[in-house]
């Protein structure tokens, strides 16, 4: 389950929306895998909203306010390069994130 700071969520949210996404795609998400990504979704949203990424994509399975997805991107914007890239906000604990 997610806990922890929002890298500690991010490292367990984020793979969890991509691979229900895939699975869903390939007709290949049971009802018991749904459910526990579902869960998994469902709490990091309800105990971490701060966490703006990759909502968007987890709109699919469970609800997640637009207000929530439209704070995620206004902060992408504000924090992007002219160039594209994107300025640091942070440092990261976990090295193997990067």
């Amino acid at each position: 389950m997610p806990y922890g700071c929002g890298e500690q969520n991010m490292v367990r949210f984020a793979p969890a929306v991509a691979a229900a996404t895939y699975l869903k795609a390939t007709s290949r998400l049971s009802e018991t895998l749904q459910r526990r990504v579902i869960e998994i979704m469902e709490t990091d949203i309800k105990d971490r909203v701060s966490l703006k990424q990759s909502f968007a994509q987890a709109r699919k399975f469970v609800y997640i306010d637009q207000v929530v997805v439209e704070t995620g991107v206004r902060f992408l914007l504000d924090h992007q390069n002219q160039d594209g890239s994107f300025r640091d906000s942070g440092f990261v604990h976990n090295k193997a994130l990067q």
